[in-house]
């Protein structure tokens, strides 16, 4: 996934209480989110309430998540103001991260009602239509490029188009506006990061692994930064560094189900299913009931030969109630109970997992199985165990 860039107005505000100038000032000059909070916090309890106040310490919760409180801060300072362009442009943002793109857009709509000219509004807007369910890449786009027209030295502004223009396909003007977005602003790692996606799509891996680390670099913790450096290592045969990579994403947010299995898919592919086995359990611990990671653990149990308990995990599966999860399940009981020479149950679930699949497909025609690949994902070598299943029972 792309790195989420949005513009957050920081507001030098010229409060004139001087009494608690001090906690103004202290909230301003701190790095520590919490002592911002309590800063402001402090300033509104004495009744200086003003609206720089909360637009502040909106902008200190945001940094820490806190989006709802953020979202209630916004709302008290447009309470003291209308027009307070920045308030708006500022909970567009919040209210993206929290998926409420109508009230985003609202926000970004208003707040160039307001100031037709504001730069940051158009940003803004443009990463709303880019997420939103409708999608619109190319309304995405023009507001990026309304953005550039008002402030042609806004770096976010072609960091995003750059990435928009990736999902059309544009890889030359992707990477033309990514670099101009690193010679804006060098510090920036989502830029790199994006121009590190747009490398790997055109196959220079090694391009996009040299942008990586330099987005690793300046972030640290930078979780897609770990996890798609993990799986462009993977393309090179870089399995430890692969496999280290996967391991750092999940220490920097362990609730992502694709790292478990990426780093899965390493082990797997070194015949280390023990490893593999390991990795999954790991993640069923932290996700709980995860349906697809269930299911991979059933196939990694199934190559390593452990086929009852590849029926247990795959019999899991059944009481999700998602139909792409019980066909995959049912596909892996029907191999189990093959390897395990219980015919009876293997053309059982043989039969419940195929009669989602004839509907689509004429009879005795092998996009059966290229269907079942596609359930399968990359667990390939079963696919050799559900083409003697098939040949057995169709």
């Amino acid at each position: 996934m792309r790195k989420l860039i949005l513009i957050i107005f920081l507001i030098i505000s010229s409060l004139s209480f001087s009494q608690d100038i001090d906690w103004m000032q202290k909230g301003k000059e701190s790095t520590d989110p919490d002592e911002k909070i309590e800063c402001y916090t402090k300033l509104i309890d004495a009744g200086n309430a003003e609206k720089d106040v909360y637009l502040f310490r909106g902008e200190a919760r945001f940094s820490i998540k806190d989006y709802k409180e953020a979202v209630s801060d916004y709302d008290k300072a447009i309470g003291l103001d209308p027009d307070y362009i920045e308030a708006y442009v500022n909970r567009a943002l919040v209210r993206i991260r929290l998926g409420d793109f109508p009230g985003a857009m609202s926000d970004c709509n208003k707040a160039i009602g307001i100031d037709p000219k504001n730069a940051a509004a158009y940003v803004n807007r443009g990463e709303v239509k880019f997420w939103m369910k409708d999608q619109d890449i190319k309304g995405a786009i023009a507001d990026y490029s309304k953005a550039i027209e008002l402030d042609p030295g806004l770096a976010i502004a072609y960091s995003n188009r750059g990435a928009a223009k990736t999902d059309l396909k544009d890889f030359k003007g992707a990477l033309s506006d990514l670099n101009r977005a690193i010679e804006l602003a060098p510090d920036d790692p989502g830029s790199y990061y994006n121009r590190g996606l747009v490398k790997a799509d055109l196959e220079d891996m090694r391009g996009a692994i040299t942008d990586y680390d330099k987005a690793i670099e300046l972030d640290p913790k930078y979780f897609n930064a770990y996890a798609n450096r993990g799986r462009t290592r993977s393309f090179l045969k870089d399995y430890q560094g692969s496999i280290s990579d996967y391991a750092k994403a999940m220490e920097i947010d362990p609730n992502v189900y694709i790292t478990y299995h990426n780093s899965c898919m390493i082990y797997f592919q070194e015949k280390n299913y023990a490893k593999a086995i390991e990795v999954a359990e790991k993640g069923l611990a932290v996700l709980g009931k995860h349906p697809e990671l269930l299911n991979d653990l059933g196939y990694l149990q199934l190559e390593s030969r452990n086929y009852d308990k590849a029926i247990e995990r795959f019999k899991e599966c059944l009481s999700i109630d998602n139909l792409d999860t019980q066909i995959d399940a049912k596909l892996g009981l029907a191999a189990a109970y093959f390897k395990k020479k219980d015919m009876s149950n293997s053309k059982k679930y043989w039969k419940q997992a195929t009669k989602y699949v004839t509907p689509y497909f004429l009879a005795g025609s092998d996009d059966h199985l290229e269907f079942m690949e596609g359930y399968l994902g990359l667990w390939q070598t079963n696919m050799k165990t559900l083409r003697k299943v098939y040949d057995e029972f169709h």
